[in-house]
C-alpha cells in the first residue's frame, strides 16, 4: 500500500522553491549586472538568520546564546566583502581559517564547560560568515556570474543525483554514524552526472573562464568534495545536538543551513581556484 504520509512534505518543499528560487535568480542577477551591493547585501542577511540558527544549535548545548551580538557582528563580517579592495587577503583568510576549524571542531569543543561563553559568541559569527563573505568576492572576480552559476549547477547536480542514486541502488552506507541515508552509491552516481555535466559545458563553450580540460575536471571534483564535506560538517552537528534541521524557516526545507551546507565549503574552493590561476 502507497504511504501518502512519506510524501505530505513535498508540495510544501515545491512551493518553498517556488518562491526562494525566482528570488535566489533575481539577486544574483542584480548583483551582476548592476551592483554588487545587491549580493552583499542578500548574502549579509542569509549570514544573519545561519548565525541565529548556530545559535539555536549551540542552545542544545544548555549555553546562553548571544544573539543581539552575534548576528549583527555577522552580518558585518560579510558586508566587509564589499570593500575587498581595501581591506588584506589575509583578513579575510583569518576568518576563513577560524571557522574551518570552529566548523569541524565544533562538537568536540562544546563538550568543555568552560569554553561555552567564548564560543557562544565565536561560533555564531564565524561558521556562517567565514565562508559565505566569499559569494559577493566570487561575483567580483571576471566572469564571476559564470563562475557562480557554474558553482551551483555542480552542487545542485551533485545532490540532486546522489539522492536518487542512493534512493534507487544504495546498499552500502556511507557515514551511517552521522548521516545515515548517504551511500557510496548515490556518491558515484553523483559525482558521475557532475562530471557529465561539466563536460556538457566545457564542449559546448558554456563556460570560458577555465580553458584546460584536466583542470576543469580538478575544479569539478574538487567542488564534489568541498560539498560534501560541507554536508556532512553540518550533518555531524545536526546530530550531535539531537536536531533534525538546522530551523524550520524554510518550510520542507528545513533551515538555510541545511540548503547552504554543501555551498559553504565549494565557496571557498572557487575564490582560491580564481587566485591560484
Amino acid at each position: 500500500m502507497l504511504n501518502l504520509f512519506k510524501y505530505s512534505s513535498i508540495p510544501t518543499r515545491i512551493i518553498t522553491a517556488c518562491v526562494i528560487l525566482p528570488l535566489f535568480i533575481l539577486v544574483v542577477w542584480a548583483g551582476s549586472q548592476f551592483n554588487i551591493l545587491y549580493l552583499t547585501f542578500a548574502t549579509a542577511l542569509t549570514s544573519g538568520i545561519s548565525s541565529w540558527e548556530i545559535n539555536k544549535i549551540i542552545g542544545k548545548y544548555g549555553v546562553k546564546t548571544q544573539n543581539f551580538l552575534t548576528i549583527p557582528i555577522s552580518v558585518a563580517l560579510v558586508s566587509s566583502s564589499y570593500f575587498y579592495d581595501t581591506l588584506s587577503t589575509y583578513y579575510f583568510s583569518g576568518i576563513t581559517l577560524l571557522a574551518f576549524l570552529l566548523l569541524v571542531l565544533m562538537p568536540n569543543i562544546m563538550k568543555y564547560s568552560k569554553l561555552h561563553y567564548v564560543l557562544s559568541i565565536l561560533l555564531p559569527i564565524f561558521i556562517p560568515a567565514g565562508f559565505l563573505l566569499y559569494a559577493p568576492l566570487l561575483m567580483q572576480s571576471n566572469l564571476g556570474l559564470e563562475k557562480f552559476v557554474f558553482m551551483f549547477l555542480i552542487v545542485f547536480t551533485f545532490d540532486t543525483f546522489a539522492l536518487t542514486f542512493g534512493k534507487l541502488f544504495g546498499t552500502h552506507k556511507l557515514i551511517p554514524s552521522i548521516s545515515p541515508n548517504k551511500t557510496w552509491e548515490g556518491l558515484i552516481g553523483g559525482t558521475i552526472l557532475s562530471l557529465i555535466l561539466s563536460t556538457f559545458l566545457f564542449y559546448f563553450d558554456l563556460i570560458n573562464f577555465v580553458t584546460s580540460i584536466p583542470i576543469y575536471y580538478i575544479l569539478t571534483l574538487s567542488i564534489v568534495i568541498a560539498g560534501q564535506l560541507g554536508d556532512i560538517s553540518i550533518s555531524r552537528i545536526k546530530r550531535m545536538s539531537h536536531l533534525k534541521d538546522t530551523s524550520s524557516i524554510l518550510p520542507g526545507h528545513g533551515g538555510i543551513l541545511d540548503r547552504l551546507d554543501s555551498i559553504l565549503f565549494s565557496l571557498l574552493i572557487m575564490h582560491y581556484f580564481i587566485r591560484i590561476n
